[in-house]
């Protein structure tokens, strides 16, 4: 059923009272850009201002595809850039002695891998995907240029760690109340 545009002001005044009922479609929206997840992670933290977005916007322009099951970083590597998961399911993990691999956590859109790799010079895990993932990798020059320059992005930083850190203590913390008994 096509309708017809209002014909008097006191038309326009009812088309408006509908469009506000219950009743009401919203109009169709345009589609959006896909929010950049790391923005909205770090935005928990602190408040970012516009050239902070910007800066942090640009961390994820240049991507690249991987697929599911792929290493992306092995335990003993030195890399030179910080890996971002840009969409996907990515882990940590450790080989154990017996061969097996013991997942360490979980790594989502908006995560660093690995942003303590500015400061050591090799990697004490080894970094895997769960899916296909977007991944972008970050020299470590532009992460200390960034924490160096905007104290925002450098307390949004830190407190990523640190919610990293809490996480794998509750990890660790369920791990150790869990029973002994080999099935």
């Amino acid at each position: 059923m096509a309708t017809t545009a209002p014909k008097s002001v006191t038309e326009l005044g009812t088309l408006q009272s509908l469009l506000r009922s219950d009743d009401a479609r919203p109009f169709p929206q345009r589609p959006r850009a896909a929010p950049n997840a790391l923005i909205q992670k770090l935005e928990h933290a602190c408040d970012l201002d516009v050239a902070d977005r910007v800066a942090l916007q640009s961390l994820s322009d240049t991507t690249w595809q991987v697929e599911a099951d792929y290493d992306l970083s092995r335990e003993g590597d030195r890399p030179e850039a910080v890996l971002l998961v840009v969409e996907g399911l990515a882990y940590r993990y450790k080989i154990l002695p017996d061969g097996k691999r013991q997942i360490l956590g979980l790594l989502l859109p908006g995560d660093f891998c690995d942003l303590h790799v500015t400061i050591l010079a090799q990697r004490d895990h080894s970094i895997g995907t769960f899916t296909p993932c977007e991944v972008a990798s970050i020299p470590r020059a532009t992460i200390l240029d960034l924490i160096t320059t905007s104290s925002h992005i450098a307390n949004a930083f830190w407190w990523a760690t640190l919610v990293d850190e809490g996480i794998m203590r509750e990890w660790m913390t369920s791990m150790g109340q869990r029973s002994a008994i080999k099935w």
